[in-house]
């Protein structure tokens, strides 16, 4: 990802891994698509060197920090700044999020402030550092707070009381970053020049319990993957390493930059890793095999939406500039731009053969193109407002749309005629047909019975009649009402609230779960 004029201090993905942040010492902070690495957002209005980001769990909000000794919260919708948190007499070197997104903890000259994140009050602030202090962040339960000092120490706080609970001593130079593994059992900091190490902590005793060496220049920055197997450093050596949490043991060194790697991070799937680097690029990297990915340039617009096609060898671009683009995934290429729609795009959807696709528009209306040859082939009217949603039935017959007029249309996608409109007390922003019976809208308010005439089933499958919207593998699935993991009907898990659903993808026998939380479930079923 390429774009910025200066050095790139800082990266973090969303909790749904759709979106980058970086910040850089131009002043500004990038907000990035990262299943496509266009640009969708530059946000300004620091008047410093912006030196860490981060979102919120629930991915609506994104800090800053800044040399300015401000903190600026963005709407990652919209990009507007929503508040700006002053008190900080220095330097703002750190911020992070707790993950009910209620506080936020900020790092700056030998202080650590905490924040209520809704109003913006300073409700702690933790004294004991005697030097700056560079990086701070949550235990995933919330209960505990880390920082990393150039007084050379870790320190873990109680983020209820504000106490200093243990104090780690062990490098020999300042301590760049902190982070704690995803089930809060382990601690790793990355240490400056003199010491070049990362060291692994049992956060419950303070005992250090791996001494990782390889580097040849400061540990800048460490993140653990989500499943906390992995954990990652970047180095002022322009090398990310990336090591066997359990072991020790270096797994990779990634090597592309050409200057230092000031941030790391996973995305939430553990897929990916992004990097920021004092050589002004953010990269993305197959965290599985070290491969640099491939990105598209030359977008324009921010994007609004996206979708693949079911052979995943394209991908639909839908942009605020009230243009489509799609793309050759194999190649990076831009194939089609598709004009027509007369305002944002903000929903796409291929038909299961691939033959058409579907976009919706802040123009209220519906269009239908021929994915081969870029052909708008119909334009549905009838919404009163933006259209937000966009599916295809499995067979490819109806078509349905959700919008902000509180209502649902579904259309014969043959004639273009609406068969059906259903008034919604709510606004519904995702829906999905069944594929079982054509017959039933999964929506994120609730399901719709469809009074249509019933379609064949797109797929043929008797395992049990407990199947929410396809989503099933031999004989498991989700059961109607979302809170059972069921196999032949049979109720075997129980989803807890957090981990229901509001998306969904499946690949073979694994299958994945997009929450509310904006966790991501990722089951494999056998």
């Amino acid at each position: 990802l390429e774009g910025y004029g200066d050095s790139v201090s800082s990266v973090a993905f969303s909790a749904d891994s759709q979106r980058l942040a970086s910040g850089s010492h131009d002043k500004t902070v990038k907000i990035w698509d990262a299943a496509t690495g266009a640009c969708v957002q530059t946000l300004e209005g620091h008047s410093s060197l912006v030196f860490s980001v981060t979102f919120s769990a629930d991915g609506q909000r994104l800090a800053s920090g800044s040399d300015d000794n401000t903190i600026k919260i963005w709407d990652a919708a919209t990009g507007a700044c929503v508040q700006t948190l002053e008190g900080h007499g220095d330097s703002v070197n750190s911020v992070a999020f707790s993950a009910d997104g209620q506080r936020l903890a900020s790092g700056s000259h030998d202080t650590i402030m905490i924040w209520d994140a809704a109003t913006g009050a300073c409700v702690q602030t933790l004294e004991g550092h005697s030097s700056l202090v560079f990086s701070v962040t949550f235990s995933a339960d919330g209960q505990r707070l880390a920082s990393g000092s150039h007084d050379k120490t870790v320190k873990i706080w109680d983020a209820a009381t504000g106490a200093c609970v243990q104090t780690l001593e062990g490098h020999c130079d300042s301590v760049f970053s902190v982070t704690f593994s995803a089930d809060g059992q382990r601690l790793a900091s990355g240490s400056d020049s003199d010491d070049k190490t990362v060291k692994v902590w049992d956060a419950a005793t303070g005992a250090c319990v791996q001494t990782l060496e390889g580097h040849g220049d400061s540990v800048s920055s460490v993140a653990f993957s989500a499943d906390s197997q992995r954990l990652a450093s970047g180095s002022d050596d322009n090398t990310i390493k990336v090591w066997d949490a359990a072991t020790g043991a270096c797994v990779q060194t990634l090597e592309g930059h050409g200057d230092g790697v000031s941030s790391l991070a996973f995305s939430a799937d553990g897929q990916r890793l992004a990097s920021g680097s004092d050589d002004d690029t953010v990269k993305v990297w197959d965290a599985a095999t070290g491969a640099c990915v491939q990105t598209l340039e030359g977008h324009s617009g921010m994007v609004s939406s996206l979708a693949f096609s079911a052979d995943g060898q394209r991908l639909a671009l839908g942009s605020d500039n009230n243009i489509i683009e799609t793309w050759d995934t194999a190649t990076g290429a831009c194939v089609q731009t598709l004009e027509g729609h007369g305002d944002s795009v903000s929903s796409l959807a291929f038909s299961a053969d691939g033959q058409r696709l579907a976009s919706g528009s802040d123009d209220d209306t519906v269009k239908v193109w021929d994915a081969a040859t870029g052909a708008c082939v119909q334009t549905l009217e009838g919404h009163g407002d933006s259209v937000n949603s966009v599916a295809f039935s499995a067979d490819g017959q109806r078509l349905a749309s959700s919008s902000w007029d509180k209502t649902v249309k579904v259309w014969d996608a043959a004639t273009g005629a609406c068969v059906q409109t259903l008034e919604i007390d709510l606004v519904v922003t995702h829906l999905s047909f069944d594929p079982m019976t054509n017959s039933l809208l999964s929506t994120d308010i609730r399901f719709l019975n469809l009074d249509l005439p019933a379609l064949p089933p797109a797929i043929d499958d008797q395992s049990t009649d407990a199947i929410l919207w396809g989503f099933c593998h031999s004989d498991w699935g989700i059961s109607t009402d979302g809170v059972w993991i069921v196999k032949d009907g049979k109720r075997m898990l129980w989803l807890p609230p957090d981990y229901r659903m509001m998306a969904k993808a499946q690949v073979g026998s694994t299958v994945a779960i997009g929450c509310r939380s904006g966790r991501v479930l990722v089951m494999k079923f056998s």
